[in-house]
């Protein structure tokens, strides 16, 4: 694990990012553990979470000429993101997010933000199945006039598993890449470099020996 990965890892925890208990996910799924992004609450934090999505940006030399925020939670981190671009990298991007709800009064639409472009980079917080990503790759493509678009993934933790394997691979036709700043492999191994976290190994269910292979 590098230190980008065990960085963040220890911010997590250091916020209680990382939650317990019996949690009902969208993918359809039951997990012991929950990835709590609202807990990133901030300003402080935001930066930080900014330039953790913005290092992972340069560091995987990620082609893309415009970011996009999947609403809601990816609404902040797709801000903080491009910020930090700006601040810590000097790279200056336009963004843009979705409604959920069309308006239908003053600036309309379901787009917030910069103009769609070919080439977009999708933020979010974490990828389980793919499903939300599909979902907003949908609503891009039926509200834009622009032909072969062009998309790459960027979450904090990919928490794929051999359980929503056949969601992930229905969601292979679009061609896109996924970059993530951790997966639960990383979440493991640091929990196990930590004698005083050795306590959360019972909670995760998910082994290693399980995880997507990165």
């Amino acid at each position: 694990m590098n230190n980008l990965k065990r960085k963040f890892v220890k911010f997590c925890f250091e916020r209680k990012i990382l939650q317990f208990g019996n949690f009902n996910l969208k993918s359809g799924e039951k997990s012991s553990f929950f990835f709590n992004f609202s807990l990133f609450n901030t300003g402080s934090d935001l930066d930080k979470l900014g330039r953790f999505y913005a290092t992972t940006i340069i560091k995987n030399n990620i082609n893309y000429s415009s970011l996009f925020g999947i609403a809601y939670k990816g609404i902040p981190i797709v801000i903080s993101t491009t910020i930090a671009l700006k601040k810590y990298f000097n790279i200056n991007k336009k963004y843009c997010f979705n409604r959920k709800e069309i308006k239908q009064h003053g600036e309309k639409g379901r787009f917030i933000g910069n103009k769609l472009t070919k080439n977009i980079l999708i933020i979010d917080d974490v990828i389980t199945s793919g499903l939300s990503i599909k979902n907003t790759i949908d609503t891009i493509e039926s509200n834009t006039n622009l032909n072969n678009l062009i998309f790459s993934i960027l979450v904090a933790l990919d928490r794929r598993t051999n359980k929503n394997m056949s969601l992930t691979h229905s969601i292979k036709k679009y061609n896109f890449k996924i970059f993530s700043i951790i997966n639960m492999q990383d979440i493991v191994n640091y929990i196990k470099s930590n004698k005083n976290l050795y306590h959360y190994l019972d909670n995760i269910e998910i082994k290693s020996s399980k995880l997507f292979p990165k």
